[in-house]
């Protein structure tokens, strides 16, 4: 059979390559001129649309930062009652801490209770009190307007101030609206334009001025666009000045397009003479070297450092070659059994550790006679979790503790360790009053302290939420208080929910002292605590969470069961829902009857 020279097959498939190559590059450049031209049409269009994204940024800056803040319980109610101390507190740094100059409260009908001022601003700012505010913020949605006060521009973003269950939903009348005051200056403009290059802006108060600043531009593209006050009119004038983008760029691509041809006829030519002698000579004399049975052939290809330099020393080395094989595959046989004794390792640690914080939690579970009646549920998520629960009695009170620490797995073990630990050395300290609040603020303070910076100095922010209840068997009185977890009664069929506060166990931009709430509670009562993973777990027939309404009500249902039908029936339920997803978070469930 005729044997065929490598370097004829490289020559015609670096032919071929050419042809192909021509044709690729010359339907790229008609498809190319022909998209420049579309591009040129278009940039004027997708310049103005991003300039208008933009300008909505520095309103952005500050819309989330004041929908979060007008979803707090504490200022929800106190614009209800025209508590000043109160609202002042909840939102006072507000004006330095978003660049604003200053933050106004308004009650139901638009009427302002509260203002905060940190820079001089022209008057009469809030001309639109009352009902176009009103109507403006509540039935329009829209958040932002501007007024044209004497010619400085005055730029309003509010919001209306409702409860935190209706953070998400905001279906709830608000007791009130919030709202941040800036002025924008025609530096600001500018600013926000600096990110896009060439591009300039101008901002008029006066139409006239406008119109004959837009009659003097020549050979410039432009956009105009206009900011509007709570009732449509208009109050500024923006006009943003950039060249064409696409100018020029046809002559341009036609340079480079000659110049790549150039550089591919150039390169293939280098290839082929390349291909000549590092490939074809070097096959050649491995292709003797097969025939003939000797090695002498290719002895000179054994100093090369490339593929026919590794070919040529394995020719002449396979044997040993043979035998460094066999070597490698004993070495990689004892790297799996390394592997394997290393990951069981791992496994039977954590395995051990699950053992423990379930010796842990046992010995906090809950005893004859606390209570009439009681029991939990800990699911955690991974093979440790991050909750835990504690029922304990001292003298004549009665302790019920459940916590629901940062985080799952091994660090929300640790975690709960030192939670527990706190506990104990709250309610065991000389003069402790057994009150919930006491509680919760001593072992706020143990984990502040606990927690230090980490190895970059960045401070730690982990911690728990914790739901805690003290009954006094003498008295018969019971005390809750709760941080950010709640507590849940059944009284002869109905269900009511006694909320914590809106704060962790551990930093936290708000730090007052946590709420005592006193808990009616009557023989037979049923008292509930559970972790967020109860109401987190999604699943369903529309993958959606649980939900606390959705929980709670459930409770309710089962409440006139016996409690290990109940534990029985809400695992079921929560199996039930959660179907082939995955487990979200830890659960856990404290419950027991007066």
């Amino acid at each position: 059979m005729k044997i065929k020279s490598v370097q004829t097959g490289v020559f015609w498939v670096a032919m071929a390559g050419i042809v192909v190559m021509s044709l690729c590059l010359g339907g790229y450049y008609f498809y190319q001129s022909a998209q420049l031209r579309k591009q040129a049409e278009a940039a004027k269009k997708e310049r103005g649309e991003f300039v208008l994204r933009l300008l909505g940024a520095g309103t952005e800056k500050v819309l989330q930062p004041i929908k979060d803040n007008s979803a707090w319980d504490d200022l929800y109610y106190a614009v209800q009652k025209s508590d000043i101390p109160t609202i002042d507190k909840c939102i006072g740094y507000m004006p330095e801490t978003y660049e604003a100059a200053c933050v106004a409260v308004f009650d139901a009908e638009g009427k302002k209770i509260y203002d905060k001022k940190i820079k001089e601003l022209p008057e009469p700012l809030y001309s639109f009190e009352g009902e176009p505010l009103v109507n403006y913020l509540l039935h329009s949605g829209r958040n932002t307007f501007t007024e044209n006060i004497d010619g400085r521009l005055i730029n309003y973003v509010g919001s209306g101030i409702v409860p935190t269950d209706d953070e998400y939903t905001r279906k709830e009348q608000p007791s009130g609206f919030i709202m941040l005051v800036r002025e924008v200056t025609q530096n600001d403009i500018k600013e926000h334009c600096k990110s896009l290059g060439n591009i300039d802006a101008a901002m008029f108060t006066d139409e006239g001025e406008k119109n004959a600043f837009i009659a003097g531009l020549k050979d410039v593209d432009y956009l105009e666009s206009t900011m509007r006050t709570c009732k449509g009119a208009v109050s500024a004038y923006l006009c943003f000045m950039y060249p064409d983008p696409a100018a020029g760029q046809l002559s341009q691509f036609a340079r480079v397009f000659n110049f790549i041809s150039v550089e591919m006829l150039l390169i293939l030519v280098l290839v082929l003479l390349y291909v000549n002698r590092k490939i074809t000579r070097p096959l050649r004399k491995v292709s003797k070297s097969f025939k003939t049975g000797q090695i002498t052939p290719v002895l000179p290809l054994t100093k090369e450092s490339n593929e026919f330099g590794q070919i040529s020393n394995m020719m002449v080395e396979s044997f040993e070659q043979k035998e460094e094989i066999m070597m490698q595959n004993e070495c990689m046989q004892d790297l799996n059994k390394s592997l394997t004794l290393a990951y069981n390792h791992i496994t039977d640690s954590i395995s051990y550790a699950s053992r423990l914080q379930k010796s842990m939690l046992l010995a906090h579970a809950p005893k004859e006679g606390w209570f009439s009646g009681s029991f939990t549920i800990y699911r955690p998520k991974d093979i440790v979790g991050g909750d835990f629960y504690v029922s304990q009695t001292m003298g004549i009170y009665n302790i019920a503790v459940l916590g629901d620490c940062t985080g799952h797995g091994v660090p929300g073990a640790i975690l709960a360790s030192m939670g527990i630990s706190f506990l104990y050395q709250v309610i065991d300290a000389p003069n402790f009053d057994f009150m919930p609040d006491t509680l919760l603020n001593r072992l706020r303070d143990k984990v502040i302290s606990a927690f230090g910076v980490d190895e970059a100095g960045k401070q730690i922010n982990d911690g728990m939420d914790v739901a805690v209840v003290i009954y006094n068997t003498q008295s018969k009185e019971a005390y809750f208080a709760g941080a950010g977890r709640p507590a849940v009664v059944v009284h002869d069929g109905e269900l009511s929910v006694t909320k914590g506060d809106h704060m962790p166990i551990g930093r936290y931009v708000k730090t007052d002292d946590f709420k005592r709430t006193q808990l009616d509670l009557h023989p037979g009562d049923l008292v509930y605590l559970y972790s967020d993973g109860c109401t987190d777990q999604v699943g369903g027939e529309q993958r959606r969470k649980i939900t606390a309404g959705k929980f709670q009500q459930y409770l309710l249902s089962i409440s006139t069961l016996d409690f290990p039908t109940q534990k029985d029936s809400i695992e079921t339920f929560f199996d039930t829902w959660r179907g082939d997803i995955p487990q979200t978070d830890d659960v856990s469930l404290l419950a027991f009857r007066v």
